[in-house]
């Protein structure tokens, strides 16, 4: 290589713009692969996807117990409701018979 002393002003300026252009390209060319590698790494996420995805299927699971437990909750007011009318009839055939009951003491005790 030659000294720079031997270099006319020209080439020297024409020789650091050269410098400085390559220097610009190489820390360019290093920040674009650190944000590759940062997209490639972090930048898709996903731990984070798997999180939402683990979430989303428990949020899933969830609803369709609680759909579960309302259909569950139907058969029971169902139950209760059929259980509540047969429990009037019989309590209204309880009462029937007792009149029976208290009719018939009262024919016996008059005969």
């Amino acid at each position: 290589m030659t000294e720079v002393h031997d270099k006319t002003p020209q080439e020297q300026i024409k020789e650091g713009m050269w410098r400085i252009a390559l220097q610009t390209v190489v820390v360019l060319s290093a920040m674009a692969f650190g944000v590759l590698i940062g997209h490639i790494l972090w930048g898709d996420a996903p731990e984070l996807k798997q999180q939402v995805s683990a979430r989303d299927q428990q949020i899933t699971e969830l609803k369709n117990e609680r759909e579960a437990q309302a259909g569950a909750q139907a058969l029971c007011e169902r139950d209760k409701d059929d259980f509540k009318k047969r429990m009037d009839k019989v309590f209204e055939r309880n009462n029937e018979l007792q009149r029976e009951v208290a009719d018939l003491k009262q024919r016996l005790g008059a005969s």
